[in-house]
């Protein structure tokens, strides 16, 4: 049996993991599909806060990603201690989420080799500390807007990762 190794695990995090994660996480997982890179790049998504654990993502975020293409139907989770190692590459959507990630990964000690990014570092119209603003409690436009930038930093992340 020919079997491609796991080369990068990348984990995305927001706060609850009801919109702006899973979407992330949804549309690379397309991606990788596309690209014929099952296998080689895995994604997970996970949230700070334990708010919204078990449950579906928000029904904004799963029917602009239906309306173009995606399957945004994992189960929240919250980010686990062990993600810190389980991940080459944790990727947050915002500043706090970043922060909280860091503060979290610092207690783990030598243990924590991931590297945390924010998700707009891989934008052409973002940059390295550009956040990606929540759309929860706004329009759908503003669901639609930040598919949008998930998708432009999506071939980019993964781009980097090849």
């Amino acid at each position: 049996m020919n079997t491609v190794a796991v080369r990068s695990k990348i984990l995305f995090v927001c706060l609850g993991n009801i919109c702006r994660s899973p979407a992330a996480h949804a549309v690379v997982q397309h991606r990788i599909t596309a690209r014929g890179l099952v296998g080689v790049i895995e994604v997970e998504s996970a949230g700070t806060g334990d708010w919204h654990v078990g449950e579906l993502p928000h029904r904004q975020s799963r029917a602009e990603g239906a309306r173009r293409g995606y399957v945004v139907d994992h189960v929240v989770r919250q980010v686990a201690a062990d993600d810190f190692s389980r991940f080459d590459l944790i990727v947050a959507m915002d500043h706090a989420n970043r922060k909280n990630l860091r503060s979290l990964a610092s207690r783990q000690g030598s243990g924590a080799t991931a590297q945390i990014v924010l998700l707009r570092s891989f934008d052409p119209l973002g940059g390295p500390d550009v956040a990606l603003d929540d759309p929860y409690g706004k329009s759908d436009a503003e669901f639609a807007a930040m598919y949008d930038i998930v998708e432009r930093c999506a071939d980019p992340l993964l781009d980097s990762l090849l």
